[in-house]
């Protein structure tokens, strides 16, 4: 079993966020290898902690991992892996590449995974023939913001509690756990530029191959939501170029281009349907009908950017892949 974490999300305001996922990883591995201690010499762990050496001190990193070196030095190693000046996306591929496991799980730096989420996540794969597991990524609901964007973001809302894995066509890097021979090679494929998305490339890929993709949705990691105007609107700009750019990369698995165009149509409308919905949800993340204008606000201003994106790359797209940049290239679209 492997674990790969890629650490191109870590910022100074994130470093907090960071700790909590390598203690809850401490945690949540202590419990594993203690259930299975019997045969853990067949079964060890692995976690990979994937670096860009020009940001991240390598000493400084392995002070921050010592509570995971301190875990069952016999059966369970950690390797900080520098994957010089790579990305996101290809920090992960670097990650199989120097993985032993026959499972790799991928996990993001500014996740932090619910108790029970390593249980649930590899639960399925006590059938041979389950090669691919989704986990379910939710917004923290931390604040308006937060708030806002666990309503109307593209991340699933939190599930209540456990319950049984479920076929499904999506995944998300950040969450997500697959067998090494799920694909030929390097799981996620770089697209133009920085360009995100390579999530739903992969999940096309695996489904015109005929692998199916179950969806865990007792296995929850918390995610963040922007902090601050600024981010919101670059990150609503390249959400709204990446669709753009993602959509032709799409129709080589068979996607044709009324299907394209169809799911440009859907993802219209349900953006019209934001503001019916979130009025009738928002008491799901405890908000107060004072906040409500205030997320509807919100949810507006990142759609009608995410439209302006989209309108800007189909007339400019080289203009709008060199302009639109995002450090460290982390997960918006999956």
């Amino acid at each position: 079993l492997s674990i790969i974490v890629e650490w191109a999300n870590v910022t100074p305001s994130s470093a907090k966020r960071c700790q909590c996922l390598l203690w809850a990883l401490r945690l949540q591995v202590t419990e594993y290898l203690a259930e299975v201690h019997a045969v853990a010499i067949q079964r060890p762990v692995e976690i990979l902690i994937m670096y860009d050496e020009r940001s991240t001190s390598p000493a400084n990193l392995a002070a921050q991992l010592i509570p995971l070196y301190q875990l069952f030095p016999m059966i369970l190693t950690v390797r900080p892996v520098a994957a010089g000046t790579c990305a996101y996306y290809l920090q992960k591929n670097i990650g199989v590449q120097h993985s032993r496991g026959t499972i790799n799980i991928f996990v993001d730096s500014d996740v932090i995974p619910d108790v029970g989420w390593l249980e649930q996540i590899l639960a399925p794969f006590a059938s041979p023939r389950v090669q691919v597991v989704s986990g379910h990524t939710y917004v923290e609901p931390t604040g308006v913001l937060g708030k806002a964007f666990a309503l109307c973001w593209f991340h699933p809302k939190r599930e209540p509690g456990p319950a049984a894995p479920e076929p499904c066509s999506h995944l998300f890097a950040n969450n997500l756990a697959m067998r090494r021979s799920a694909t030929a090679g390097p799981p996620f494929q770089r697209l133009q530029g920085d360009v995100r998305g390579s999530c739903a490339v992969l999940a096309a890929e695996l489904k015109h191959n005929g692998v199916e993709i179950l969806r865990s949705p007792g296995a929850g990691a918390s995610h963040t939501s922007p902090e601050t105007l600024v981010e919101l609107i670059v990150r609503a700009l390249a959400h709204g170029r990446d669709l753009v750019i993602l959509s032709r990369h799409l129709q080589q698995y068979g996607t044709s281009v009324g299907q394209v165009q169809n799911h440009r149509w859907r993802w219209l409308t349900s953006i019209i349907r934001i503001p019916t919905a979130v009025s009738r949800r928002f008491r799901l993340v405890d908000t107060s009908v004072s906040e409500l204008p205030i997320i509807l606000a919100i949810c507006a201003l990142y759609y009608g950017v995410v439209m302006l994106g989209a309108l800007a790359t189909a007339l400019y797209p080289e203009r709008m892949l060199r302009w639109i940049k995002m450090p460290g290239q982390p997960e918006y679209l999956g």
